[in-house]
């Protein structure tokens, strides 16, 4: 099964995922959602994952810190922000607000929209002034599991497709929150997260 494939297993349910290690899990019904197959169960496969995750971010962090003409404010480190450059997708979890992030190549006065695809609805349309790299999230505008959104900002050549996987009500703490959006297709994000835990804010 390759790694993010979705699966729909009934209640009663149950399939078995091996990892790149010949080590197994069994995943139960009801669940309808990605799996990652590479990804273990389990506290050591909680403790596993977030170890490969910090080195990421110690990794990423140790790089971009060689780089000297590099800003930081260029980084996008708020793991409740959407970059609306790129396609992706985004975890959000529970009673979490997203917000927009642009990076510094799109920071000039323009106009920038969002559109859900599942909705006939025109497209909101705000404007955003330069010096202002994050903006709000609409409160009329749905958040709900599986949504697609086109986000374009019009200085930039293309829109974004972003798709939003609602991290499940039963997923308790950060730790076991991160583990989940690293297993459903949200590692960078994770790993954005686990370094907001590890640097005090202000210090990113």
């Amino acid at each position: 099964m390759p790694a993010n494939a979705y699966v729909d297993i009934p209640d009663g349910g149950s399939i078995s995922l091996m990892d790149s290690a010949g080590g197994t899990r069994v995943l139960r019904g009801p669940y309808t959602g990605a799996v990652a197959a590479d990804a273990p169960a389990g506290d050591g496969g909680v403790m596993s994952m977030l170890g490969q995750l910090v080195k990421e971010d110690e990794r990423e962090r140790s790089q971009l810190g060689a780089v000297r003409a590099f800003s930081k404010d260029d980084l996008l480190r708020d793991p409740l922000a959407i970059d609306v450059s790129r396609n992706t997708t985004f975890c959000l979890p529970p009673a979490a607000s997203p917000k927009f992030w642009r990076p510094g190549s799109l920071d000039r006065d323009t106009r920038f929209s969002v559109k859900d695809w599942s909705s006939s609805d025109e497209p909101l349309v705000a404007y955003w002034r330069k010096g202002d790299r994050e903006l709000g999230w609409p409160p009329t505008l749905s958040t709900a599991d599986g949504t697609t959104f086109l986000m374009k900002v019009e200085a930039a050549r293309s829109a974004a497709e972003v798709t939003i996987l609602k991290v499940p009500e039963h997923v308790g703490g950060d730790l076991e929150t991160i583990v989940w959006m690293a297993q459903h297709g949200c590692r960078e994000q994770a790993r954005r997260m686990v370094g907001s835990i590890r640097a005090p804010a202000g210090t990113q």
